[in-house]
């Protein structure tokens, strides 16, 4: 099923048609054009997000080749070209997001970015780990913070926006305030509030789907002389009891999925970053601590209740340098180093005290820490007028150490270690056919090193993962070819890829049952080999001044070896790999008044049905339907309003038809017929 879609992206990225340059920074490490840049890149501003997207995971929904999956309302986890988690790279103005005990399958760590703080998104599709290291596979979102608007003379600021939508009856504020003096420093901070009640999908009222979430941030920025800025930067966010409802006794069916047998499964989240970074002309330094705290309690069938979770701190220094042209070439290069020290627990017992047994580990190993050393060169070769070429190369290490980690064989404390290397390269060119045309190509490594989750990860859910001490770094190579273009009338983009599965990590049955007796265990291996290729475009076409038109389309096919049989762990299958976007097509209409005060539009957003499946998502009918998740189609209409110099509104109706669908891989519905109207004053 598969039909025109979205007009949503038009909400979204709308934007003029492209006769400036747009400059990014994301794929190169250097400040360049997109049209110079051999990536498939986007760009998503602040201001939109707020309009018209819940968090900041979200806002990259409708960009090419990107799949997003909720495993509950909370946590939001994009696939972008086949990729979750912790194979796909955030970065927070420079700070990796990523941390070592994050888990493999979707998760709720990019929902602990506060959009209402971020300026504007890059987002990078495709393997980068030749600039950002580990992880960065699928493809790399950097999130650039908010900082005082520079003026001559003093200054000082405040708004206050709003956000309300019907379908899970939602509140989100935000206020802010930022002064400066001159161009001598700049102070910006705000606080946001989330209140998210019970979702309504087209089905009806989803219960115990409803979590409230609340963020602070500030921002110092100064001159320090006519070489050196410093930027110091502080902000945190709270996730309060977000369920994962589709594990109860809460769940609704969708198309037959099973209900959970647990009463109760709700996460806490926390998040803290402080950051200092000295800028110059041509670098910075950046040295960071962010703490990553994490709560489950969940409440069994009978008067069964276990309390696990950890608390894993991060410290980095990362320095980034580039040169002026030597001749034809610039460089860039630099270091990165990291030290992360984790505690873990997990208590269990009953309802009312749940600390009767204290376990030796929680989620991860306790007591333990894990080191990274990078470094990096890449060089930009400008061959002739009409032809680029940058390449690069990355040299890390990855040091793990865990001094208390369960025995799967009999249930007694042991340590466990592990260290790899890792040399990853990448050569990717632009053929410019005119200023306003390129085609880019390039074959890009990504890696990612194995973690505290990987090698000590006692995790409980359908199945039951034990320590795996034998683990390798997993390997990639993207190959891509895409052409990009601009001019009064167009702006599109258009890619091919394929990507090289080697050494990646798979869960294998040990044909034994965990510790409850129920549960059947899983260890971690490297048996995956395959493949994940995609075909995607995006395209904007100004019919006049006032009216332009839009599309996306995306197509993915993917295969990896795995275990099809959960009681042979002896013969390797080739099937499709997790949560398989299905064909995606997007199209849209927007109207711009003349005074740009005005606009409105009209979106559509289809996508096919999900039916080739992993022996994993076949197995996962709690969040997805046998035989795969039902393609749908949704549209909406939407507008705003500059009412003055001092404020804006706007206003969607979305899911037109109040269709019941599914992102394929989610534990929750999509909200059904949607109302959200969101303002911003300044003061």
């Amino acid at each position: 099923m598969l039909i025109a879609t979205t007009l949503i992206f038009l909400v979204q990225n709308a934007q003029e048609p492209q006769k400036t340059e747009e400059v990014v920074v994301t794929a190169s490490a250097f400040e360049q054009d997109v049209m110079a840049t051999p990536y498939a890149t986007g760009n998503i501003r602040g201001d939109v997000m707020k309009r018209s997207v819940r968090t900041l995971a979200e806002a990259i929904k409708q960009m090419p080749s990107v799949l997003m999956q909720k495993t509950a309302y909370g946590q939001s986890s994009p696939y972008i070209r086949g990729f979750t988690a912790f194979h796909n790279k955030m970065l927070i103005d420079g700070v990796p997001l990523n941390f070592a005990g994050m888990r493999s399958g979707p998760n709720q760590y990019w929902s602990t970015v506060d959009m209402y703080s971020v300026d504007y998104l890059e987002v990078v599709r495709g393997a980068g780990s030749v600039l950002y290291g580990s992880d960065a596979v699928g493809g790399m979102v950097q999130a650039f913070t908010k900082k005082a608007p520079e003026f001559d003379g003093q200054a000082m600021h405040s708004s206050l926006t709003g956000r309300y939508a019907t379908a899970e009856e939602s509140y989100i504020g935000r206020t802010d305030f930022s002064m400066n003096s001159g161009n001598g420093w700049g102070l910006y901070g705000g606080f946001t509030s989330y209140h998210f009640n019970d979702l309504t999908a087209g089905s009806g009222l989803l219960p115990e789907t409803g979590y409230s979430q609340f963020a602070g941030d500030i921002r110092y920025d100064m001159k320090l002389n006519d070489t050196f800025d410093l930027t110091v930067v502080a902000q945190s966010m709270r996730q309060i009891d977000v369920p994962r409802t589709h594990k109860t006794t809460h769940a609704v069916s969708y198309e037959g999925t099973t209900i959970g047998s647990e009463l109760q499964r709700d996460h806490d989240q926390r998040r803290d970053l402080v950051y200092a970074k000295l800028n110059f002309s041509k670098g910075s330094i950046t040295l960071s601590m962010q703490d990553h705290i994490e709560s489950r309690d969940r409440i069994r069938s009978g008067d069964r209740r276990d309390i696990s979770g950890f608390d894993l701190r991060d410290i980095g220094l990362t320095t980034r340098f580039e040169t002026n042209y030597i001749g034809d070439h610039q460089f860039a290069y630099g270091a990165e180093i990291h030290r992360q020290s984790a505690d873990s627990f997990k208590t269990s017992g009953t309802v009312a005290n749940p600390y009767n047994s204290v376990s030796i580990q929680g989620p991860i190993g306790d007591d333990a820490t894990y080191d990274s050393t990078e470094a990096y060169l890449q060089d930009k070769w400008v061959i002739s007028d009409s032809i680029d070429l940058i390449s690069g190369i990355r040299i890390s290490n990855f040091k793990l150490n865990a001094d208390r980690v369960e025995n799967p064989n009999d249930g007694s404390v042991m340590n466990m270690n592990g260290s790899w290397d890792a040399i990853t390269g990448s050569i990717r060119n632009n053929y410019y056919l005119s200023d306003n045309i390129s085609i880019y190509s390039g074959v890009s490594q990504g890696f990612r090193a194995p973690n505290l989750s990987d090698m000590t990860s006692d995790i409980e859910d359908s199945v039951a993962e034990v320590p795996a001490p034998d683990l390798e770094p997993e390997r990639f190579m993207q190959f891509e070819i895409g052409i990009k273009g601009r001019s009064n009338k167009w702006s599109y983009n258009a890619a091919l890829y394929n990507t090289a599965v080697n050494n990646m990590i798979v869960r294998s049955p040990t044909g034994n049952l965990h510790t409850d007796g129920v549960t059947p265990e899983v260890a971690k291996s490297n048996v995956g080999e395959g493949y994940i290729r995609g075909i995607e475009l995006d395209a904007n076409y100004q019919l006049n001044s006032a009216i332009s038109v839009f599309g996306i389309a995306s197509w993915q096919d993917g295969a990896v070896d795995q275990y099809a049989d959960a009681a042979d762990a002896s013969t390797l299958s080739r099937e499709p790999t997790d949560r398989l976007m299905p064909t995606s097509i997007t199209t849209g209409l927007r109207w711009t008044s003349i005074s740009k005060d005005f606009y409105a539009e009209a979106w559509a957003w289809s996508m096919g049905d999900a039916d080739k499946l992993s022996f994993r998502d076949a197995t996962d009918t709690s969040r997805i339907p046998i035989g795969g998740t039902p393609g749908f189609t949704v549209f909406g209409i939407s507008g705003g309003m500059k009412i003055s110099d001092n404020a804006d509104w706007t206003l969607a109706l979305e899911n037109l038809t109040d269709e019941d669908y599914r992102i394929h891989g989610s534990g929750v519905n999509s909200p059904g017929f949607n109302v959200i109207t969101a303002f911003t004053l300044s003061f």
